[in-house]
């Protein structure tokens, strides 16, 4: 698993809600945040201050030829980049690109909405979207970037996945954009209405089901069908995933801890 940290502000949603003429604000933002490059229609605040090596793609990168060549040399870390002989980002003598199909791209609440942008763009493995994507405009209005024409990830077949509980704030957001018409999630978009240990309850109202999600280990089991296993797999040596998680949020699911893929 690879847990990036990277620029998350200002808040996607809340800004974007409130900008009149931009259609394409969400995805264009969320674009910004992954390629470290400003895109037209994204948030005017972010125009000339976004740093390229804030972005998602170039913390990544740099994280993968550090494994490659310093920190696990024998992991096979390489292979999640082209072309092999690669030494860093856009300004290095070669630059690297990320193979995106051997990647399970894993994100919480913005950082889902990211998920399901970098599958929009570039063709993954699987998505993990927990309590998310959040991004809506009033209660009725939810962006397009979801749609399932415009996907290089294809909807449907098990390639979204997700968790989210039906008292949080973004539950109807989430579940529009796993819909039929969009991202497809169908029986792999999983809902909770679980009021118990650190979920959201009357009794309970600091600790928000938005969360809970991702730091209730009650979801184990759910978590553990997001990212697939060779079949028998015995639980007790599912540390090591056949293929890494990218989780662009924070924090990460415990079956996404551990060593390297």
């Amino acid at each position: 698993m690879i847990g990036l940290t990277h620029r998350a502000t200002p808040n996607i949603r809340t800004s974007c809600d409130g900008v009149s003429a931009g259609a394409d604000c969400f995805v264009q933002t969320r674009r910004t945040f992954i390629t470290g490059v400003f895109q037209e229609g994204a948030l005017e605040s972010l125009r000339g201050k976004m740093n390229y090596y804030d972005g998602i793609e170039a913390r990544l990168i740099r994280v993968l030829v550090f494994l490659r060549d310093t920190q696990d040399t024998s992991g096979g870390w390489g292979s999640y980049l082209s072309p092999s002989n690669c030494n860093g980002t856009r300004n290095a003598t070669a630059p690297c690109s990320i193979v995106w199909e051997k990647l399970i791209v894993a994100g919480h609440s913005q950082g889902a909405g990211h998920a399901a942008v970098i599958a929009r763009d570039h063709t993954v493995d699987t998505v993990v979207m927990l309590a998310g994507p959040t991004d809506h405009r009033g209660k009725t209005i939810f962006p397009s970037y979801t749609l399932s024409g415009g996907l290089a990830t294809p909807a449907g077949g098990g390639n979204y996945r997700g968790l989210v509980h039906t008292d949080e704030e973004f539950y109807t957001a989430a579940t529009t954009h796993w819909g039929p018409d969009r991202l497809n999630a169908g029986s792999h978009g999983h809902t909770t209405s679980n009021t118990t240990e650190n979920c959201y309850s009357a009794t309970r109202p600091n600790v928000p089901a938005h969360s809970c999600v991702v730091t209730n280990d009650m979801f184990y089991g759910i978590w553990e069908s997001f990212w697939p296993w060779p079949p028998g797999l015995p639980v007790a040596f599912r540390r090591g995933a056949p293929k890494p998680c990218l989780s662009i949020a924070r924090p990460c699911p415990r079956t996404c801890e551990g060593g390297p893929a």
